[in-house]
């Protein structure tokens, strides 16, 4: 029961964050929102780190690197998405793609995932033809550039999930 509610927690988070991250996108640069994003959790990082000491090892310090230029890279494009103000088309997207990455990256390199794993990634694929529908039945119209920046910010969202994992 905690798991569930810690993961209904995380959701209210990161929404509540991507909504504010796409409206401060709409006055600022997605640059500097990103940047100010992630500086505002440095005390928190800060008092993990104090907590729960964990030995380095440069190998995960690499990976992590890498972990973290794709998903400061791709929280840019997201912003940068965010802010034309669809964000009924971007997330959905993007969250998809970023779950999408990483399981084709696993049967590729790992063992494939099970059948409920795979299920949900195509319920997960359908959820964006359905999201993207106007209440009426009619497909939202949107930017063909806007779609490529929410897959773009998916994808590094994805390499973020797949790059942290080799951190340990």
């Amino acid at each position: 029961m905690i798991a569930v509610a810690l993961a209904a927690l995380s959701g209210l988070v990161w929404g509540a964050g991507d909504f504010a991250g796409g409206k401060a996108t709409q006055r600022t640069p997605a640059l500097v929102t990103a940047v100010l994003s992630k500086a505002a959790s440095l005390p928190l990082l800060g008092l993990y780190l104090v907590l729960l000491p964990a030995a380095f090892h440069s190998a995960g310090v690499g990976w992590g690197m890498a972990a973290g230029l794709f998903g400061m890279s791709a929280l840019v494009v997201f912003y940068r998405a965010l802010s034309t103000g669809s964000m009924a088309v971007v997330a959905p997207v993007s969250a998809v793609t970023a779950a999408v990455v990483p399981l084709v990256v696993g049967l590729v390199i790992e063992e494939p995932p099970g059948p409920v794993a795979l299920g949900g990634a195509g319920c997960a694929i359908v959820a964006i033809a359905l999201v993207s529908m106007a209440p009426g039945g009619e497909v939202v119209r949107f930017d063909p550039r806007l779609i490529g920046l929410a897959l773009a910010s998916g994808a590094g969202f994805g390499m973020f999930f797949v790059f942290l994992k080799r951190a340990g």
